[in-house]
């Protein structure tokens, strides 16, 4: 007996979609400072192993004009994956090379 409620059907708990919205509220307010910084095609097969990017996503992302503009293209999918953050910091953490891309983002 579900009393008529729709939420029997997965979905995040409370606390994981609050937990989700503040990661894509961290990615969106440090959108500039992340696509000054960011290379994005330097994460895509880390990212693509991750399940976190496809390959359309990374070929979209390509397209791009710009350096920066790739890298607010990858920031606008990680906004939409569950785990876009996380694995943005994995990805950097990873590859070791910009720490203090890391500490701001966990801060």
């Amino acid at each position: 007996n579900n009393n008529g409620s729709s939420s029997s059907k997965t979905t995040m708990p409370l606390g994981e979609e609050v937990e989700q919205d503040i990661k894509r509220e961290v990615l969106t307010n440090l959108l500039d400072y992340l696509s000054e910084r960011i290379q994005a095609d330097r994460h895509f097969a880390f990212l693509r192993a991750r399940k976190v990017l496809s390959r359309s996503d990374t070929e979209e992302i390509s397209y791009q004009s710009t350096r920066r503009r790739q890298a607010e293209r990858l920031i606008e999918f990680l906004e939409l994956h569950p785990f876009g953050l996380d694995g943005l910091l994995s990805s950097l953490q990873h590859e070791g090379t910009q720490k203090h891309i890391v500490d701001r983002l966990n801060n």
